[in-house]
C-alpha cells in the first residue's frame, strides 16, 4: 500500500517518442459496415477512434450493425483494445447517415 505521493525524479530527461510510433487517419462511415482501420502486426495497446460526424457511429467487427455495435456519439471518442493475435485488429463502423468522418490513432510498436 502506498501511503505517500509518488514523485519520480525525471528532471533533465526528455521523453524520446519516435515520430513513426503513431499512425493516424480517417474514414468516411455510412450506412454499410465500413473498414475504419486495421492495426498491423507489431502494434499494441489500443485504437483511439473519434467520431467527427454529426450522427452516432457504431463500432465493431465486419458485420457491425447499429444494434450490435458500440455507439460513439457525435464528437465523442473511445479507445478500443487491439493487439493482433489477441483481440480483433480491424475496426469497422456504421451509421444511420452517410458521410460521417471518423478519425483514428494508434501506436507504440513493440521494440
Amino acid at each position: 500500500m502506498v501511503t505517500g505521493p509518488i514523485n519520480p525524479d525525471v528532471s533533465g530527461q526528455t521523453p524520446q517518442i519516435p515520430t513513426s510510433s503513431y499512425v493516424s487517419g480517417s474514414a468516411s462511415v455510412g450506412t454499410t459496415a465500413t473498414l475504419i482501420t486495421t492495426v498491423p502486426t507489431g502494434f499494441v495497446g489500443g485504437v483511439v477512434v473519434n467520431n467527427g460526424g454529426a450522427d452516432t457511429v457504431y463500432l465493431g467487427g465486419s458485420a457491425v450493425t447499429d444494434s450490435t455495435g458500440l455507439p460513439v456519439a457525435a464528437g465523442a471518442s473511445v479507445t478500443i483494445p487491439a493487439s493482433p493475435g489477441v483481440y480483433p485488429a480491424s475496426v469497422y463502423g456504421i451509421s444511420g447517415t452517410a458521410g460521417q468522418t471518423v478519425t483514428y490513432l494508434f501506436g507504440a510498436p513493440q521494440p
